[in-house]
């Protein structure tokens, strides 16, 4: 609690936040955020906090890094990136002590965290990386996302492993060191900005949610009034 407090202050003090609210980035090994909110919303909650959104970091990177996230009514549009559909994303997240893995499989346009697999892997003397991420090409993969400040070492291992797939090239997956490093926050960020819009009240998109010219969505509930951009 401690240090989510002291977190916050220096960041207010930097920043002036206007919003208590925090979104929080569930690890890619957590199959739902069920059980880690639990744990975590008391904490934030002792610091005068409240979390309006556990995102998996896999969600959060694909956003920023893709522009791809859940789609409900909006068509292929959305899905595709490239023009290429995405109805399978492998998501790796790579860093000093450990690679987590999982595939992202869509259904009915969204991303369910059951449908796909998930796995943590402790980087210990001889695991090799390109063995445990081969376990996860046996299906299709439409697209792959690295993320973690270790990620530019498997450029050759998904290079090498997914040679014989056209869908899977370097332009699309090779980034920044910032980019690999910062994507899931980067990615939370942009949530931020759109929920500051309409101060984090939603409603399902469809052709009577109004659309801001700032943010992707700027949803406003169905017996809120309308609000003035920030």
């Amino acid at each position: 609690m401690g240090m989510v407090r002291t977190l916050w202050q220096k960041v207010d003090a930097s920043i002036q936040l206007q919003h208590k609210k925090v979104f929080v980035s569930v690890p890619d090994f957590a199959v739902t955020n069920d059980s880690l909110a639990q744990q975590i919303r008391p904490l934030l909650e002792a610091a005068g906090l409240q979390a309006v959104r556990f995102w998996p970091l896999c969600k959060t990177s694909l956003m920023y890094l893709y522009n791809l996230e859940d789609c409900v009514d909006e068509g292929p549009a959305c899905e595709n990136y490239r023009g290429r559909p995405t109805d399978s994303v492998l998501s790796i997240h790579l860093d000093q002590w450990s690679m987590s893995l999982r595939s992202m499989i869509r259904e009915d346009g969204m991303f369910y965290p059951g449908l796909g697999n998930t796995k943590l892997i402790w980087r210990e003397a001889g695991t090799k990386l390109d063995d445990e991420i081969k376990k996860f090409t046996n299906t299709t993969v439409d697209l792959v996302l690295l993320s973690g400040p270790e990620a530019s070492q498997l450029y050759k291992i998904v290079e090498q492993l997914f040679k014989d797939n056209a869908n899977i090239v370097p332009e699309d997956y090779v980034r920044s060191a910032e980019d690999h490093t910062f994507a899931a926050a980067r990615g939370a960020a942009r949530l931020a900005r759109d929920g500051m819009c309409n101060d984090f009240t939603v409603c399902i998109p469809n052709a009577w949610c109004p659309v801001s010219n700032h943010c992707k969505w700027a949803f406003y509930g169905q017996q809120s009034e309308q609000k003035t951009e920030l």
